[in-house]
């Protein structure tokens, strides 16, 4: 009964924090507090941000970041982007010109693919 309580309280919270300026999220995060605390449900608060979390990442998509020394053809990022929506990634690309040539896709905060010359020559390095 908690955990689906804990999602109902999630749903309303992200679905009102989706539609909400950023200077309303705020208020808006008082008065849940506030509602939870006349409810006597506090104690459920850190089961519904994690469930509000989730709702969070499933309706915003989970990022990756796509870094390159230089930008993409436009082909080339359509076929990435792609690639990734399918599994529920919307892609952030950056530029970084310390990369000297190649790229490097990270998922959430971990490398996934470092295709960098840099990166390569770490691992050349790492051999020797």
């Amino acid at each position: 009964m908690a955990k689906a309580k804990a999602k109902i309280y999630a749903r309303v919270l992200v679905d009102s924090l989706k539609e909400a300026k950023q200077h309303k999220q705020t208020e808006i995060m008082r008065a849940f507090k506030t509602l939870l605390q006349k409810r006597g449900d506090v104690r459920q608060l850190s089961a519904i941000l994690r469930e509000a979390e989730k709702l969070w990442q499933d309706t915003e998509g989970k990022l990756a970041k796509l870094v390159s020394a230089e930008a993409l053809t436009s082909g080339d990022k359509e076929s990435i982007e792609k690639c990734l929506n399918k599994v529920g990634y919307r892609m952030e690309e950056e530029i970084d010109p310390k990369l000297i040539g190649g790229m490097a896709l990270i998922l959430e905060n971990s490398f996934v693919i470092d295709n960098t010359v840099r990166g390569k020559l770490q691992r050349i390095a790492k051999l020797l």
